[in-house]
């Protein structure tokens, strides 16, 4: 049977220090609800963002989502748990010591884990690329096939497969994002007329604007841009084209067919010139 005076400090405590752990129990309850309302309106904001809304963007969405989701509720416990103890009469001190070093240790050995992680975030946060695209970042070209917090793995022309940690992610080129540009250039010599070149180019440019395998990819006309540098022994000509995002490769082959095919009926010794500017 418990004493009066056992009685009394069981109730002086529920009073004073019972009525603080309820309180701790209920606000870490308050702020678990409010990060799980935080993570599901962040979801919807990522997954709304721009005009493609593709399956990749609602998996990073949740992805990020409960990254958010778990790290937020291991700060809760952690901190609610102290404030508990504390309640109890623990001292606490020789947690938040171990903790200070274990976090230090751990901080030490992981800190390009750890930038790897960041970068991921502002990846996906940022939207900087999705599944399916083509991009250049830390030496390497290649489609993006697979997006982690870690890690970007990146396919390139060859069939290699590049893991690129997204910590190296300092500039991103994005060749894939809103539209793309091809560029043609021609090299004709110096003993041709060029305004006889000039004529025949813009017949072929505009044969190509009315192919129906073209025009389809065109968001603007493919125009003649004159000539753009005087070489050696051969005057340099360019069209351009602003394409339909990432079609930029079969304009070109189709821009290329139709020169050849003007330049070989009107006789002028002239094409396209190999490895031709990269489209923007």
């Amino acid at each position: 049977m418990i004493s009066d005076q056992t009685a009394a400090v069981l109730w002086a405590w529920l009073a004073g220090h019972g009525v603080r752990v309820l309180l701790l129990i209920l606000a870490a309850l308050v702020a678990f609800r409010l990060l799980e309302a935080a993570m599901g309106r962040l979801e919807n904001v990522i997954v709304s963002r721009g005009e493609r809304i593709l399956h990749d963007q609602r998996r990073r969405a949740v992805t990020l989502a409960k990254i958010f989701r778990s790290t937020g509720l291991v700060v809760i416990v952690i901190v609610g748990g102290l404030l508990v103890l504390e309640e109890f009469s623990i001292d606490i001190t020789p947690l938040l010591a171990g903790a200070s070093v274990v976090g230090l240790a751990i901080g030490l050995g992981a800190q390009t884990l750890v930038r790897d992680v960041i970068g991921g975030l502002f990846v996906l946060i940022e939207d900087q690329y999705h599944i399916g695209d083509t991009i250049h970042v830390a030496g390497v070209s290649g489609t993006v096939e697979y997006i982690s917090l870690r890690v970007t793995h990146l396919r390139d022309a060859d069939g290699t497969l590049h893991l690129v940690p997204n910590g190296e992610m300092r500039i991103v080129s994005n060749a894939t994002t809103g539209w793309s540009r091809a560029i043609v250039d021609v090299r004709v010599g110096y003993a041709q007329d060029s305004e006889r070149v000039l004529k025949a180019l813009n017949a072929a440019v505009a044969a190509a604007n009315e192919d129906p395998e073209v025009k389809p990819l065109l968001l603007e006309p493919l125009t003649v841009a004159g000539v753009e540098s005087l070489e050696a022994d051969s005057m340099r000509l360019r069209v351009t084209a602003k394409t339909q995002v990432g079609r930029q490769d079969a304009v070109k082959r189709a821009v290329r067919r139709h020169i050849l095919a003007r330049f070989d009926a009107d006789k002028i010794a002239g094409a396209p010139v190999p490895g031709d500017a990269k489209a923007a």
